[in-house]
C-alpha cells in the first residue's frame, strides 16, 4: 500500500511503500529526495523509487528539500536539472549542499542538450561535484528502477556490511 500527501502550498509531496520483503534489512524505509520542476519527471522518478523501496519525498522547491534534509537523513536525492529555467542557481545550491553534507547518493538529471546555455557546463559540474549518477535528460518511457534497485544496494552495503 502507498500513501501519498500533496501540500498544494509548497508543492510537496511524500510517499511511503509497505514492506515488500524484498530489503526489510532494517527498521523503515530508506529515504530519497526528489527535486524536479517538472510533474512529470516527479512521477517518473518517485514511481522508480517507490518500486524499489524507498521512502520518497517529492518537492519542486530546492528550499523544502532543503528543510527535509534538515529533519531526515537521506540516502539517496535526485536533483533534476532538465527543464529548469527559472531556479537554475538554486537547484545547483543545493546539489552542492547536499554533496557538502555528505553520506548521500546523489543523482544529477541534466538538462537536454542544447535546452539552456548552461548544459555544456552541466555534465563536467555534476562529475566534478561527485555526483553517483549522471542522466542527460530522461524521456516519459524512461524506466529508472534498475537505477533506484542500485542505488539500495549501494546503500544496503554501506550501512549492513556482510552481516
Amino acid at each position: 500500500m502507498t500513501t501519498a500527501l500533496l501540500f498544494p502550498k509548497s508543492s510537496v509531496i511524500t510517499t511511503r511503500a509497505e514492506p515488500s520483503g524484498a530489503h526489510d534489512t532494517h527498521l523503515g524505509r530508506w529515504p530519497c529526495l526528489i527535486v524536479s520542476a517538472k510533474h512529470e519527471h516527479q512521477n517518473i522518478f518517485s514511481q522508480a523509487a517507490i518500486a524499489r523501496g524507498w521512502e520518497t519525498f517529492v518537492t519542486a522547491d530546492p528550499h523544502e528539500a532543503l528543510k527535509f534534509m534538515c529533519r531526515n537523513s537521506i540516502k539517496l536525492a535526485v536533483i533534476d536539472f532538465q527543464d529548469v529555467s527559472e531556479g537554475f542557481d538554486n537547484f545547483r545550491s543545493l546539489a552542492e549542499y547536499i554533496k557538502w553534507v555528505g553520506g548521500v547518493l546523489l543523482v544529477i538529471n541534466g538538462p537536454e542538450q542544447d535546452s539552456l546555455p548552461q548544459d555544456a557546463s552541466v555534465e563536467l559540474w555534476a562529475r566534478q561535484l561527485g555526483s553517483w549518477s549522471y542522466l542527460p535528460g530522461i524521456l516519459p518511457q524512461s524506466d529508472l528502477s534498475e537505477l533506484c534497485e542500485q542505488a539500495l544496494q549501494v546503500v544496503e552495503k554501506l550501512h549492513h556490511p556482510k552481516r
